[in-house]
């Protein structure tokens, strides 16, 4: 009796183990689709204000983006091809959260998973 009590309170804590990081997951995939809507409007602003789209440093020193955009374990970078393009790209920073997907905005104002 008492080494299946043991043993069912191992899976029960297994469980809550494996929801715990799912809810993790979750949380920081609202997180960073967030602040990729947040870049793809400051470059839409941007690119309207001065023909071009701009780099994560432009856009900071013009008050478009505020802090560091490296969120819930993610890394972000952000490539631009003068005035036809940008794309922002999400992934993963952390060597435990490999396994979590890459997102990505470009100037349709569409967040992709990769």
């Amino acid at each position: 009796m008492r080494r299946s009590l043991t043993i069912l309170s191992l899976v029960l804590a297994t469980v809550a183990c494996d929801q715990l990081a799912n809810s993790t997951q979750q949380i920081a995939a609202v997180a960073v689709k967030m602040e990729l809507v947040a870049i793809g409007k400051a470059e839409a602003r941007y690119q309207v204000e001065n023909s071009t789209y701009a780099t994560i440093e432009q856009l900071q020193k013009a008050d478009l983006l505020i802090g560091d955009p490296d969120r819930k374990g993610y890394a972000f970078t952000l490539e631009i091809n003068g005035s036809s393009s940008f794309s922002a790209t999400a992934t993963p920073a952390d060597e435990k959260n490999k396994a979590w997907p890459t997102y990505a905005i470009d100037q349709t104002q569409q967040v992709t998973v990769r």
